[in-house]
C-alpha cells in the first residue's frame, strides 16, 4: 500500500520525492521491530534485556516523535499551488470538515 498505490498518488500530485524520503525513513525504522524480537529475549536471546529496551526504546521516539517532526517539516514546506491529485479508483472519496448540524 505504502510502496504502490499512495506513492504513486503522490508521485503525481508532484510530491513524490518528499513521500519517498518519508516512507524509506518509516520503513527502515519499522523493519528493525522484528530484529529486535528476534535478537531479544523473545527470540533467538542474542541481545541482553538492558540493550534490548534501550533499542526499542530508541525505536519508538525516532519512529513516532522524530517521524514526525520530519512530516511536518515536509508539509510546511509544500508548494501551496500544487493542487491535489484526483482520487485513485476503487478508493472512498475525502473526508470533509463540513457536517450537517
Amino acid at each position: 500500500m505504502l510502496w504502490g498505490p499512495l506513492r504513486a498518488q503522490a508521485t503525481l500530485a508532484g510530491r513524490g520525492a518528499i513521500y519517498r524520503r518519508l516512507i524509506l525513513v518509516l520503513t527502515v525504522l519499522w523493519i528493525q521491530y522484528p530484529f529486535v524480537w528476534l535478537l531479544g529475549g523473545e527470540g533467538f536471546r542474542v541481545l541482553p534485556s538492558g540493550p534490548e529496551t534501550l533499542w526499542y526504546s530508541a525505536l519508538d521516539v525516532i519512529a513516532k516523535v522524530v517521524f514526525g517532526f520530519l512530516s511536518l517539516a515536509a508539509v510546511n514546506s509544500l508548494d501551496p499551488a500544487v493542487e491535489e491529485p484526483a482520487p485513485l479508483r476503487g478508493s472512498s472519496p475525502p473526508l470533509t470538515t463540513n457536517s450537517p448540524r
